[in-house]
């Protein structure tokens, strides 16, 4: 600056963020995961090095360039709600299971929004999760009590079951399972806290969880969809075999509506649960509260002296938690045509859990009506015998190939769920209808109705 001489010392094609010079060297980093060193001459040798070109840097290649790992600068949440796409600064896109912290699929330099085009699936699951890639990581948070309100099938949720086919999860209470399982090994049960002295909590990879006074009830984690509950004559009636909410814990005061509470089987302790996620062990938990941070950990670093909020506790040890939603649809069910099925004789007003398949409804609408489904040889044949025709070695075709669901007009697929049709078919405020028919290849034939 005295001799009120300029050089253009160097040039990087990311924002400059902070230079440091140490004797002859300046070290330099940029909003990408590089450090770089350049060499500092003196002035005569600047005066040398310098082109005409006043745009022209004297140093075109850094002396040492360290490479760190690249940060996450955007992400995508897929309407399955588990797995999420990223996108780090140099463009690599990778698709990760938030449910377990694992990486699924590096896809490398590809445009993030063609892909989640590719990947999408026409499923409704709740949100029950945020989401931020602010520090270039991935920041899962979790709030109760929406954490709570996403259920699935275990099959549907990436989760293997060994006894029951149909068993539902909680996402919410699966993952924080998962992350304090180390906790609850070490743990001995104390008294919880009261709600005036709560921490707030907070996981990395991470977990936030707020709201820690709010009411609880209890739930099984083998909750299976096979629950029945019997169509009565009140304004609602159930689906059976679409397991539903059941009524609140009347001890409390100022009980949630009943809608948002999910209670199975009461339960004292922790069952065995062959059912889980397994999250990576150096994944981040922290424990925040107002005022700031708590508690940061890793998974493998929990011994169960740890303090966590007490909905956390009893999520973790009892498997009690409360859903923010209703974790039910309310739907009317009636024939598509009275000249092929008649009505269902009960209110045809009805409700079931949003996770129900409509598999659910074709076994309703077979069981109400009493009909007797026709044989694997008489679908080839298209008549439909009496039983005492039927030989003791043929077996009945499947339900969703002899009754249809429709909305909308439109065939329903037996898997898909009443809270996937609602928002995907019928996309509409007014309250859900759905129609039966026989497929049309049994139109033609008599209906049987299977003897009492």
């Amino acid at each position: 600056m005295v001799t009120q001489e300029s050089f253009l010392f160097c040039r990087d094609e990311s924002p400059i963020l902070k230079l440091h010079l140490i004797d002859d060297s300046l070290w330099q980093t940029t909003t990408k995961p590089i450090i770089k060193k350049w060499r500092v001459e003196d002035l005569s040798t600047l005066k040398e090095k310098a082109s005409d070109d006043p745009l022209t840097p004297v140093n075109s290649e850094p002396l040492t360039s360290i490479h760190g790992r690249p940060g996450l600068v955007k992400h995508h949440i897929l309407n399955n709600r588990r797995h999420i796409l990223t996108k780090d600064d140099i463009g690599n896109v990778q698709l990760w299971d938030i449910t377990s912290t694992h990486m699924v699929e590096d896809f490398g330099i590809v445009p993030i929004e063609e892909k989640s085009e590719q990947l999408f699936e026409m499923v409704s699951i709740p949100n029950w999760f945020s989401l931020d890639t602010k520090t270039g990581s991935i920041t899962v948070h979790l709030d109760n009590p929406q954490c709570f309100n996403a259920e699935a099938y275990a099959n549907d949720a990436g989760l293997s079951v060994t006894q029951n086919d149909e068993t539902i999860i909680n996402f919410g209470e699966k993952v924080i399972s998962a992350l304090f399982r180390n906790w609850l090994k070490g743990h001995k049960l104390k008294p919880p806290v009261q709600p005036s002295q709560l921490p707030t909590l907070v996981f990395n990879r991470s977990l936030v969880g707020t709201n820690p006074s709010a009411k609880l009830a209890s739930v099984s984690p083998k909750s299976s969809a096979k629950e029945s509950l019997e169509a009565n004559d009140k304004e609602d009636g159930d689906v059976p075999g679409a397991a539903a909410d059941s009524k609140p814990e009347k001890e409390e005061e100022d009980t949630p509506d009943p809608s948002t509470i999910v209670r199975r089987d009461g339960i004292d302790t922790k069952p065995v649960d062959d059912c889980s996620y397994e999250v990576e062990p150096t994944t981040t938990v922290i424990i925040s509260e107002e005022t700031g941070i708590v508690l940061r950990t890793q998974v493998a670093q929990m011994t169960g002296n740890e303090e966590i909020p007490p909905w956390v506790q009893r999520c973790v040890s009892l498997n009690h938690y409360t859903s923010g939603v209703s974790q039910k649809i309310t739907f009317r069910l009636l024939p598509f045509d009275e000249k092929d099925l008649p009505k269902i004789v009960s209110n045809p007003k009805l409700s079931a859990m949003r996770i129900a398949k409509i598999r659910k409804l074709i076994n309703h609408v077979i069981g109400k009506l009493g009909i007797q489904l026709p044989t694997t040889s008489e679908n080839e044949k298209g008549s439909v015998p009496d039983e005492k025709e039927r030989k003791p070695e043929e077996t009945c075709i499947e339900p969703e190939n002899y009754i249809q669901i429709l909305c909308n007009n439109k065939e329903v697929p037996p898997e898909m769920t009443l809270a996937t049709v609602k928002t995907f078919m019928w996309k509409s405020g007014d309250e859900l209808q759905l129609f039966y028919r026989r497929a049309p290849a049994f139109t033609s034939s008599p209906l049987k109705y299977a003897k009492k």
